[in-house]
């Protein structure tokens, strides 16, 4: 039982049987489900990353483009332990407006989610690429690595830059523009369609269909 159908071809690819693979997508947490914030702060946009910083998340990417950006009212927010590349990526990072902030703790999660206008996950690869599901369930914009490997499911509704330029660009046209309100409720319903109790479900069917 696969997570995305990405991982499944992969799976071929290592040659298991195509026959005996199936997949079933992750789900988004209820709590993501509660209603978003009502408006932005309209003197400044936060552009928020939170995850792992690793080097198979390619954050030095979403950095340089941070520091492509000259607006003293955008602001960037890196939520991670202080492990693995952080010592790098803080020496590169030359945007005053680019904060480490640290572990986010989990009871946070909701509020560091909402504490950003725009989400950017411009990983390499992702077996399924959760934290882009639960940004879009919040109302977010997000933006990913236009050749990162991300499960087709998870990227639909994403932005993809294809450099740190173009996604400084696009962090810019959000700015200035806004995020389309009818994308973002597409995005959003999306989202919200991956629950845990359908990922229980095909579980389910693929044992019933072992059984048989």
């Amino acid at each position: 039982i696969c997570n995305s159908t990405q991982t499944k071809e992969e799976a071929i690819g290592l040659g298991f049987d195509k026959d005996k693979i199936f997949v079933a997508n992750l789900g988004v947490d209820k709590r993501f489900f509660k209603p978003t914030k009502l408006e932005n702060n309209k003197n400044k946009l936060t552009v928020g990353y939170l995850g792992a910083l690793k080097k198979r998340k390619n954050l030095e990417f979403g950095v340089r483009a941070a520091n492509l950006i000259n607006d003293k009212n955008i602001f960037f927010d890196i939520w991670g332990k202080k492990e693995y590349e952080y010592e790098y990526l803080k020496s590169i990072a030359k945007n005053k407006n680019i904060k480490f902030r640290g572990f986010a703790p989990e009871n946070k999660i909701i509020n560091i989610y909402d504490s950003f206008d725009i989400f950017i996950f411009p990983s390499y690869h992702e077996g399924f690429g959760l934290p882009i599901l639960e940004a879009q369930s919040r109302g977010l914009p997000v933006i990913i690595y236009k050749y990162g490997k991300i499960p087709k499911e998870v990227r639909k509704y994403c932005f993809e830059a294809e450099s740190p330029e173009h996604m400084a660009q696009i962090i810019e046209n959000l700015n200035e523009n806004s995020y389309n309100e009818k994308e973002q409720k597409k995005a959003m319903e999306y989202a919200r369609s991956f629950t845990w109790e359908k990922t229980a479900k095909e579980t389910l069917e693929v044992y019933k269909k072992v059984l048989e």
